[in-house]
């Protein structure tokens, strides 16, 4: 008598539904159908074991993520994959119209951000402007703020630039006798 086991039916799903995510996004992929689990990425083995899931942050644009499932009785089968598009991060950049941000109290400093559509300028981290301003323009700040932008790209990802720390010196009280 020949027993003949069926080959298992192997799932894989994704956390992001549309499987379109911004670069870095930490996405879990879970499989079903079997007692152990080989993902692959590009056909590659990145994780093998009895894990249900696989959670991978560093997926480039094109990848393609599948699982071999193998049932209790040594049978396998593979998913089909998940092809996943990976969207870019913006570069972010911010320049200061003070070069040595060396300032007096009371001065205007415009700071320019480049590399997306949108900036949300941030002062020790609280917004203060945030849209499609590329520009920001303050004369209140004071010594020891940082300032600095989080740039989101027309793909919607997102970054924050490196900050500005500016240094505010007190003008001399002039007196007359």
């Amino acid at each position: 008598i020949n027993i003949v086991d069926p080959a298992p039916v192997p799932t894989l799903t994704s956390s992001q539904p549309t499987n379109t995510f911004c670069s870095g996004t930490s996405v879990t992929f879970t499989a079903a159908g079997g007692a152990l689990y080989n993902f692959r990425v590009n056909g590659i083995s990145v994780q093998s074991g009895a894990s249900l899931t696989f959670v991978s942050s560093s997926l480039v644009n094109g990848d393609v993520v599948d699982v071999i499932v193998t049932s209790a009785s040594g049978c396998s089968a593979t998913s089909a994959g998940i092809t996943n598009t990976v969207l870019a991060l913006p570069v972010a950049t911010l320049s200061s119209s003070d070069a040595d941000n060396l300032i007096c109290a009371g001065t205007s400093v415009t700071f320019t951000a480049g590399g997306g559509t949108s900036y949300n300028f941030r002062i020790n981290g609280t917004s203060v402007q945030n849209g499609a301003s590329s520009t920001y323009t303050t004369a209140t700040l004071t010594t020891g703020q940082v300032v600095d932008v989080i740039v989101t790209n027309a793909g919607g990802c997102s970054s924050t630039s490196a900050g500005i720390t500016t240094t505010v010196t007190t003008p001399p009280s002039a007196t007359i006798s």
